[in-house]
Formats: structure tokens, C-alpha cells, sequence
């Protein structure tokens, strides 16, 4: 069974194993008082109300959104990114009463769709087209909304290893490095915090969440310096080189990440859902020195 809290232990196991990456004893003063602000900006108050299947879908296909020209970044009018998909997606399912039946038999007509009207360019196209279809066949056998509303109560792990049994192409994001099992699996943590915060979903043990490992968390940490990547690996970031999924250096900065918002959780008390909320919407506003890391995956 997959214990998502064991992320934690499991990052600091590995960074044991490996110099790509060191972590500062001390959070920057003004890196604490920022995230003890609620964020003046809500980016996604345009999605509340809407349904658990909304979130699944937005969730599902919410990675890679990079670009190496960033005149290309995927677009939907003003809006760009995961935020720009998420509103395609919202009008797109209203034209389908039986959604699960168009994914599942047409997910290459629904991706279409989404495209439709948009700028830039989006990557993986033909992964996301297999996860659409991965949903579509997962709905047509599960009422996922009322999936929810059956694991309330239930533990967080309860739900992903569910998840993960059903939509292992879509969720397993776990890296095996010299036997070191660690289940990052930032979609499914960002799902399970979505189904809280918009549907009404009530977990226990929701602090096993941790943080949803990306490629903007990381590069948060290391502007304020709590995050310090070997010299070499430092030079690959500036020079905005793609590191391999899974590779020894992508899995260093990942668990990195992990292991500074554990300590600001800890000094701060700010819980693990609320803390990642402010810290990719402070990672998107802040003028970073250092690029995000590069990594091509249908995971993040």
C-alpha cells in the first residue's frame, strides 16, 4: 500500500544518498512572512462550484505546461497554462450529458475540443488523449461523484491507493532510485486537495498530503536559498537544460522541495493543503533568478 506521507522520510533518505542537492537549516524571514499572508490573488475562484469529474479532468491533465519558447505557452485568451485548459474543460463537458461515453470512445474528437480557440503549444498531446480515454472507461464503470461523498471520513490513502489501482497511467508518479520507492504522485495530492476544498470531500489525515512536488516548488526554494543545488546541476538550471523524469538530479530538487516545506510547515503551522496553494501562487508572481527545472512527464 502506498502511504503518501512517506514521502517525507523517503526524501530525506535519498538526499542522504545523493550531493545533487543540500538543504539550509534556516527559512528566510521574508520567505515566512509572505506565506503567513493569504495570497491576494485567487486564481481559481473561477472554478468553484463546479463537479468532482471537473476536477479529475483538469487534474488528470495538469502537467507540462512549459515551454521552451515562452511565446508558445499553451493560451486560452488572457489566460494561460493549467488555468487556461481548466476553462476549456469547463465549457467543453457541458456538451456532453454523457461525458463518460465520449471520452471513452472519442478521446482524440475531446481533445480537439479542448484545442479548439487556443494559442501557443501544447506538449504530450497524444499522452493526454490515453488519460482522457483512461477517464472515460474509469467513468463509465465508476459514479465518481459519488465516489466522494462514499470516502468521506476515510483516510487520504485510503482514496489515492483507490485512485492509483484504477488510473495508474495517470496518477503512479513514483520514483524508484536504488530501491528508494518515492511516491510523489503530485496529481493525485493535487486532486485529493481540489475534491476538499471544491466538492465537499472530508478526509482524515489530510496533513499526509505534504506538498505537491512540481517543477515550480522547487525553484521557489531556490531563489530564497533554502533549496541549494550542486554547482553543476545549478549551471543545467540556468542554462535551462532538461532533466530526465526520474533522473537522480529531477528526483533530487523534487525531494528538496518536499523536505523545506516540511520545516516551514513545522515552524509556521500553516497546514500542508494551504501551505502548496501559497507557494505556487507566490512561485508564479516572484521575478526568479534561477529558471525552473526542465522535465518532459505526463506527471507534472
Amino acid at each position: 500500500m502506498t502511504r503518501l506521507e512517506n514521502l517525507l522520510p523517503l526524501s530525506e533518505k535519498f538526499l542522504r544518498e545523493t550531493n545533487f542537492v543540500k538543504i539550509s537549516e534556516n527559512i528566510p524571514e521574508e520567505l515566512k512572512i509572505k506565506l503567513l499572508t493569504e495570497p491576494d490573488s485567487e486564481p481559481l475562484v473561477q472554478f468553484e462550484g463546479l463537479s468532482p469529474v471537473f476536477f479529475l479532468l483538469i487534474d488528470s491533465l495538469n502537467f507540462c505546461f512549459w515551454n521552451a519558447d515562452e511565446s508558445k505557452t499553451f493560451r486560452y485568451g488572457e489566460l494561460k497554462g493549467s488555468i487556461a485548459l481548466g476553462m476549456k474543460i469547463k465549457e467543453v463537458i457541458k456538451k456532453y450529458p454523457d461525458l463518460a461515453d465520449k471520452l471513452s470512445n472519442d478521446p482524440s474528437g475531446f481533445m480537439k475540443e479542448l484545442l479548439l480557440g487556443t494559442t501557443g503549444q501544447m506538449q504530450l498531446v497524444e499522452e493526454r488523449v490515453r488519460i482522457l480515454g483512461d477517464i472515460g472507461i474509469f467513468l463509465k464503470e465508476t459514479d465518481f461523484e459519488k465516489l466522494v461523498t462514499e470516502f468521506n471520513g476515510k483516510s487520504v490513502n485510503d482514496f489515492a491507493n483507490f485512485m492509483l489501482e484504477k488510473l495508474p497511467y495517470v496518477f503512479s508518479d513514483i520514483v524508484n532510485f536504488n530501491g528508494v520507492m518515492m511516491p510523489f504522485c503530485k496529481k493525485l495530492r493535487l486532486l485529493i486537495s481540489d475534491l476538499e476544498a471544491f466538492c465537499g470531500m472530508n478526509l482524515k489525515d489530510r496533513e499526509d498530503l505534504l506538498i505537491y512536488p512540481d517543477h515550480k516548488l522547487p525553484q521557489l526554494f531556490i531563489n530564497y536559498g533554502m533549496l541549494i543545488p550542486r554547482s553543476d546541476l545549478l549551471q543545467k538550471l540556468k542554462d535551462k537544460e532538461v532533466l530526465g523524469y526520474g533522473s537522480e538530479e529531477e528526483a533530487a530538487l523534487r525531494a528538496g522541495a518536499i523536505i523545506c516545506a516540511s520545516k516551514i510547515a513545522e515552524s509556521t503551522g500553516i497546514s500542508y493543503p494551504d501551505l502548496d496553494y501559497r507557494l505556487w501562487v507566490y512561485s508564479k508572481e516572484m521575478n526568479p533568478k534561477v529558471p525552473h527545472h526542465r522535465t518532459i512527464s505526463r506527471f507534472y
